[in-house]
């Protein structure tokens, strides 16, 4: 008993100061800085060192998809050297729990990261695999917070929950080049630095035209390649951050369009089973589907919150739910072309939901996957 609370007091004391134990939850380490006491951007004048804690498993796409882009994505390069990451494995209901309890968030999804400031307490918490630059963008966010640095005003302001801003760029850049002091002066208003940057990148910006036309095109073209190879989650994470923002008669304005309305017809679709009680589980697997694969565009986001609220409503609609997500797991694997992975996933599902139609879907599927 001695033994287990030393080991227990010792974890707690690792976890506070930001280095995760890989033996005692299970965690892979990514990356580390070299050893040092942690300590905030106030506390030393220096760019602080944020934890990132990723709860996955080696199962789940996004996950892997999060971890490989902290590995390799080289605009992530300068803001992993600021870094503590780790990976911890979620794949149990024990391990859940553990996790839930010990970094306090009020749900565990796959991937949860939390962005842990030096002092041990959680700056932000992130359901789900961030998209685009989003990732970028919760990094920069959590080390300006974590190195203490003082941010303008009407930046700051937006900045609440689980919102995001994009951030005037000269802070990040200030902070990994000079520190603390020439990102945020100490009196509470921005530094001299990054307001001069500020301004020049708002005089650029005002004449990036050609630019912002380059995007778009940009975007447009990885969007029809990836829609050739069948890959519609992915178009249209290309080019969700341009909705809304197109100009009349643009190309891209035209294929943001087109996965619109492409969407609308499959949420439509499912909304008219989900009336039916006979063919409601499976509207349930199309309309997870859906949600997957164009769940991105907000411009779908009201049909598919009255979509969700319809079977939420319905007769064992949450249970439904839960199923479909599974079944859908599964088919996310099977598409990405992980066989294995795919199978274990959809031999869980008929174990674990025997006798539903989602267990014959997956069943079905593993004697194809097997043949």
């Amino acid at each position: 008993m001695a033994k287990m609370q030393w080991i227990r007091q010792a974890l707690s004391k690792a976890l506070s100061m930001g280095a995760v134990s890989a033996l005692l939850l299970g965690a892979s380490i990514l990356q580390s800085p070299a050893a040092e006491p942690a300590k905030s951007g106030k506390e030393s004048g220096k760019v602080a060192t944020v934890t990132l804690v990723v709860g996955g498993t080696n199962e789940c796409p996004y996950c892997l998809q999060v971890k490989k882009r902290l590995a390799a994505d080289p605009a992530l390069k300068e803001l992993v050297k600021h870094y503590r990451i780790a990976f911890v494995d979620i794949s149990t209901q024990q391990a859940k729990s553990a996790f839930l309890k010990r970094f306090q968030v009020d749900k565990v999804s796959e991937p949860t990261l939390v962005f842990q400031h030096p002092d041990g307490s959680n700056i932000r918490v992130v359901h789900g695999s961030p998209q685009g630059d989003a990732l970028q963008d919760f990094m920069e966010d959590a080390l300006l917070t974590a190195s203490g640095v003082t941010l303008p005003p009407a930046v700051a302001a937006k900045n609440v929950g689980q919102s995001i801003v994009k951030r005037p760029h000269a802070l990040i850049e200030e902070l990994l080049k000079n520190g603390t002091q020439a990102a945020g002066k100490k009196d509470g208003k921005p530094g001299v630095a990054d307001a001069k940057k500020d301004k020049k990148e708002k005089k650029q910006q005002s004449g990036s035209g050609s630019a912002d036309t380059a995007n778009r095109v940009a975007a447009a073209r990885d969007a029809r390649k990836l829609l050739r190879e069948q890959k519609v989650a992915e178009a249209v994470v290309a080019v969700a951050d341009f909705v809304g923002q197109e100009p009349d008669n643009d190309p891209l304005a035209k294929l943001i369009e087109s996965l619109t309305r492409d969407g609308k017809k499959a949420i439509d679709a499912a909304s008219v089973k989900l009336k039916n009680e006979e063919t409601r589980p499976i509207a349930a697997v199309a309309l997870v589907k859906a949600k997957r694969q164009y769940g991105k565009l907000s411009s779908l986001d009201g049909d598919f919150d009255v979509a969700f609220t319809t079977l939420g409503k319905s007769p064992d609609g949450d249970k439904l739910k839960q199923q479909a997500e599974a079944v859908d797991k599964g088919r996310t694997l099977d598409e990405a072309g992980d066989k294995e992975a795919a199978l274990k996933v959809y031999r869980q599902v008929i174990a674990d939901f025997a006798g539903t139609p989602v267990a014959k879907l997956a069943a079905t599927r593993v004697k194809q996957l097997t043949q």
